[in-house]
């Protein structure tokens, strides 16, 4: 049998879903109330007003979702491929925290050194003097 406007719907909802999307938040990025969405896909009715804003929520085009006459790969990319996005963008947000961690532990043993070799340049009779935490001014000539 071939397959209708709401099996296309319930095929990008399973990907949504697979892809950590929630039903009820995609009814609602699609500007409609989860329940309403829940009771058209059981009763195979009733979304009538809805489909140019569920077809732009799955970012195809509604002659796709309607027709099947183009693939949602030309209108978006797969749900699959955003999944794999989202994990790749999240290990790379993880590695640069870890990074960024590092090189602050990193830059605090040199300010402790380096308030080290100023100490004992100065001599054991001055006082300590902290380093510069930031880089100062420059002053330009006018």
């Amino acid at each position: 049998m071939p397959m209708d406007v709401y099996d296309r719907l319930d095929q990008h909802l399973a990907r949504l879903k697979a892809a950590g999307e929630s039903h009820a938040d995609f009814a609602k990025r699609a500007g409609m109330q989860p329940a309403d969405l829940s009771r058209a896909r059981k009763h195979r009715k009733g979304l009538d007003g809805h489909w140019p804003a569920i077809a732009k929520a799955l970012g195809v085009s509604l002659d796709w979702l309607h027709f099947g006459e183009a693939p949602p790969a030309a209108q978006a990319p797969p749900v699959d491929s955003i999944g794999e996005i989202n994990r790749a963008l999240l290990g790379e947000n993880h590695r640069l925290r870890e990074q960024l961690r590092r090189q602050e532990d990193e830059n605090a043993q040199l300010r402790a050194e380096l308030a080290a070799a100023l100490s004992d340049l100065r001599g054991a009779s001055a006082p300590p003097v902290a380093p510069p935490t930031t880089a100062p001014p420059v002053v330009r000539p006018q």
